[in-house]
């Protein structure tokens, strides 16, 4: 009988007998395979070889099998040790993480307590000084409104003591015809009516004589005559103001036809006159009072 060609996997026959061979050599291997020597007289010697063969690959296969086994076995476990390891690192990290904190969350529980305490304090001086700084502001607030209405007041004061000074001055200083006014009262007579005008003074003083001097030449200037120059030193007229030129006539009907004329060309030189009419005779004194169609202009001391 032909014997078929060994599949893929399969032992062949010279296999089989090579490797029975081997194992034959070994003792232990014929204790625990072969099971008597009257055994291997009734199968014969392939048969025997054979079954030796077969008995040898199972014995493989299953040593193979337990090793595999026990691989995975060896291998899950070191797994399995691994795991428990990591676990048992894991749980002892956390609770020594945990140990740690509460240590050192006690350790530094009094300088925390400390730390508020002082921020506290901190916070207290704050408000305490802010409440300060607000009162300062108020009061720097009042002391600047205060400053404010005192320099106010201290300018009003200078002004009033400018006022007080200039008018000293103009007390004690001479009056005087500036150049600029004799010629504005000059050239706005030019075209005015002229004629006779009557002049006086009151005062015996130097700058009282001096000043009529400088008004009466600026009237002759203007293309007037003085004929009389008459001191009124009993005079009482009272004039307006700080005025100290007066014009008298009888009536403004009767009145020369210049007066108003050399009336305006004194306010245009910026020189201020009192108009008087129907004075009586007392009020003039030792000199003579205007008569109808006469002016006079009184230059009296300085008010």
């Amino acid at each position: 009988m032909k014997k078929s060609k060994p599949q893929a996997g399969e032992l062949s026959d010279a296999d089989i007998k090579a490797l029975a061979t081997e194992l034959l050599k070994s003792p232990v291997f014929l204790r625990k395979i072969v099971p008597s020597a009257a055994a291997v007289l009734l199968i014969g010697y392939f048969g025997t070889v054979k079954y030796i063969a077969e008995k040898a690959v199972q014995q493989v296969e299953t040593k193979a099998s337990n090793l595999t086994e026990r691989a995975w076995m060896d291998v899950s476990n070191q797994i399995v040790l691994k795991l428990q390891e990591t676990n048992v690192q894991s749980t002892m990290q956390e609770v020594a993480g945990k140990q740690a904190t509460n240590l050192m969350m006690h350790s530094i529980a009094p300088a925390l307590s400390n730390l508020q305490k002082s921020v506290d304090t901190a916070q207290s001086a704050l408000a305490e000084q802010n409440e300060k700084i607000s009162s300062m502001a108020s009061k720097t607030e009042a002391l600047g409104l205060v400053i404010t209405n005192t320099h106010a007041a201290l300018e009003e004061f200078k002004l009033v003591l400018r006022s007080n000074l200039a008018e000293l001055q103009m007390k004690t200083q001479d009056r005087t015809i500036t150049p600029e006014q004799r010629e504005t009262f000059i050239r706005s007579l030019t075209n005015a009516p002229k004629g006779p005008v009557m002049m006086g003074s009151r005062g015996v003083s130097r700058e009282s004589s001096q000043y009529f001097e400088q008004v009466k030449t600026m009237i002759q200037a203007s293309g007037y005559t003085v004929p009389l120059a008459v001191n009124y030193r009993d005079n009482l007229v009272w004039l307006n103001g700080n005025d100290s030129i007066a014009f008298f006539v009888q009536s403004i009907s009767n009145a020369p036809p210049y007066v108003p004329w050399l009336g305006r060309a004194f306010q245009f030189a910026g020189i201020s006159v009192t108009f008087s009419t129907n004075v009586s005779r007392e009020f003039f004194g030792i000199g003579p009072a205007p008569k109808s169609n006469e002016v006079l202009i009184l230059v009296t001391e300085k008010p």
